[in-house]
Formats: C-alpha cells, sequence, structure tokens
C-alpha cells in the first residue's frame, strides 16, 4: 500500500485504486452486508477480529494525507 502511494506521488497521479475482494465493511449502517465496525476506529462491533482494522486504519491515514482521490473498489464474483 506504501509503495503504491509513493509511486502515484511519483508520477504525480491523478487518483490511486484499490481493489479487493470481499466487503471488508466501513461503519453501523448494514450488518447484512458487511462487518458492522464503528466509524471512528474501525473496529468490529461483535469483539471478533477479522484482521482487518490494521489495513483499513492504514489506508485511511493515507488518505487523509494524499492529497488525491482514492477509490476503493470491492468484488464478489466468483466465476
Amino acid at each position: 500500500m506504501q509503495a503504491t502511494f509513493q509511486v502515484a506521488r511519483t508520477r504525480r497521479s491523478a487518483a490511486v485504486m484499490f481493489i479487493a475482494q470481499g466487503n471488508l465493511g466501513w461503519d453501523l449502517t448494514d450488518g447484512t452486508r458487511a462487518p458492522l465496525r464503528d466509524p471512528k476506529t474501525l473496529v468490529e462491533t461483535d469483539g471478533q477480529p477479522d484482521g482487518y482494522h490494521e489495513f483499513l486504519s492504514a489506508l485511511r491515514d493515507r488518505e487523509l494525507h494524499a492529497r488525491r482521490n482514492v477509490r476503493r473498489q470491492r468484488s464478489e464474483r466468483h466465476q
């Protein structure tokens, strides 16, 4: 992730795009589509950590400091 933002900075890219499989969840809106997370801490509310907290926190921090558009895309396609 850090290398992606560094390359974007070096190339003066207009945006960065991350694609991930699965819905990692970002908030408390709908537990039927993704894990519920505290939107401020990004910690899952069920007490069962899934390993994404550190990644999501780092991504959010990089987005805030990147000063460019960051697009997160998820994919659920199974063929």
